[in-house]
């Protein structure tokens, strides 16, 4: 989960040079994904976000990440990125 909210930090930090605010709240890990969901500040112009792909994309040094915006309606957008490692799902992570 560390290593999860470090790439968060670099997330943010790469959309803050920019000029995209970008706050993660909420980081969901999978067995093969992390999602890292956040409020965009009110000043971010949508037509800003296609520029953010490519550059958290090398930011990471991921082949492939994916945006959602907005996520139900709300100011929140949404970016998985593959993990590296695959992780195990036990039960009681379910349940």
């Amino acid at each position: 989960m560390e290593s999860a909210w470090r790439e968060a930090g670099v997330i943010e930090g790469r959309c803050e040079e920019l000029g995209i605010g970008l706050n993660i709240e909420n980081i969901q890990i999978g067995p093969s994904t992390v999602r890292f969901d956040g409020a965009i500040s009110e000043k971010t112009q949508v037509r800003m976000l296609g520029r953010l792909k490519p550059e958290l994309e090398y930011a990471l040094g991921i082949g492939s990440i994916g945006i959602e915006a907005p996520i139900s309606g709300r100011k929140f957008i949404g970016i998985t990125t593959a993990r590296s490692e695959r992780r195990m799902i036990r039960l009681g992570d379910v349940i």
